[in-house]
């Protein structure tokens, strides 16, 4: 399932671009959410599966808040399942920041610039 992660979350991609448009009922775009999070589940070893999909993750949280709880959720199960967040729990915090790759550290400092908003 892992190896097919990348490829999955690419095509909920292609789906969620077109909310711009609303060329689907929202119905759709919220169980393309729904199943990518669903996929999520399986990226444990970085929090950024799909650099397209994390950026429009955050592009509908920003701007459409009919999205923006299920979007949150696909950001919460990414933290969840990360092999990281272990770290940060039983090390210190900068010991566990050289543990993080710099995707994943630039994808948790994302994060906290939306919440310190």
């Amino acid at each position: 399932m892992r190896q097919n992660l990348d490829r999955v979350l690419t095509f909920m991609s292609s789906i969620l671009e077109t909310r711009a448009a609303n060329q689907l009922p929202l119905e759709c775009y919220l169980e393309a959410l729904g199943a990518a999070k669903r996929w999520c589940k399986y990226s444990n070893r970085t929090f950024v599966p799909n650099q397209k999909f994390i950026q429009l993750i955050f592009q509908i949280i920003e701007n459409d808040y009919q999205m923006f709880s299920k979007a949150v959720s696909v950001l919460k199960m990414l933290l969840i399942e990360s092999q990281f967040v272990k770290a940060l729990e039983n090390n210190s915090e900068a010991l566990a920041f050289q543990i993080i790759p710099e995707v994943d550290k630039t994808f948790l400092q994302s994060i906290i610039m939306y919440c310190s908003r």
